[in-house]
């Protein structure tokens, strides 16, 4: 298969890099018996005289690349990066409650949010996802505002009254805005470009799966 990739991707006039050292391998469905089936051979998989480890992730472009192609893990790591940015600039700027609230919020932007959405024009979310990403936005935004529950009171100011506050979009609207963007100067290209033909082509043969 691999000796395939290798002369598939040389049509087009590229390489498969030397550096290569690891090739992502798909999952295979569980079985539907309660037995346990014989664990099957090592597979062994190598090209022009160099043999290539297995794994079911890894980082490409800053990006988390996994089987299952879920985004929960992505937007965990996404989460730990923006958090950290405001861990970094605590002292100085967001723990000061004399500093300029626009700018607190302006390097919220610059920087915590770039973080949390690296590369969300190529994201698909689920509606969970976007509940995960709605509640750590919340939670960032909160953090910068300085807000504070109040004692013996559990009600807390909402996504939306927040955001009305600091003059921000929604993440959801965010992504949506970022991915037609990132449509459009796929669209734009002419047709001949690699990413176009990915982006819009089809296959030659077989059969497209219908739904229903």
């Amino acid at each position: 298969m691999i000796t395939i990739i290798v002369e598939v991707v040389g049509e087009f006039g590229l390489t498969v890099s030397e550096k290569t050292e690891t090739l992502l391998m798909r999952a295979k469905d569980k079985p539907t018996t309660t037995s346990q089936p014989a664990p099957p051979p090592p597979l062994t998989i190598e090209a022009a005289g160099q043999k290539y480890a297995q794994t079911t992730e890894f980082r490409y472009l800053g990006g988390l690349v996994n089987e299952h192609g879920d985004l929960t893990r992505e937007i965990n790591y996404r989460s730990r990066g923006a958090w950290a940015c405001l861990r970094r600039y605590g002292r100085e700027l967001f723990d000061r409650p004399q500093a300029p609230f626009r700018l607190k919020i302006r390097l919220l932007q610059a920087e915590a949010m770039e973080a949390l959405l690296y590369g969300c024009m190529t994201w698909s979310p689920l509606s969970g996802h976007y509940q995960t990403l709605r509640s750590i936005h919340h939670r960032l935004l909160l953090r910068v505002i300085g807000y504070k529950r109040k004692k013996d009171t559990y009600r807390q100011l909402s996504y939306a009254q927040t955001l009305k506050r600091v003059e921000f979009q929604s993440v959801e609207a965010t992504i949506r805005q970022r991915r037609l963007l990132f449509a459009g100067a796929l669209a734009r290209q002419p047709d001949g470009r690699l990413p176009k033909r990915l982006m819009l082509g089809e296959l030659a043969g077989g059969e497209k799966r219908r739904r229903g």
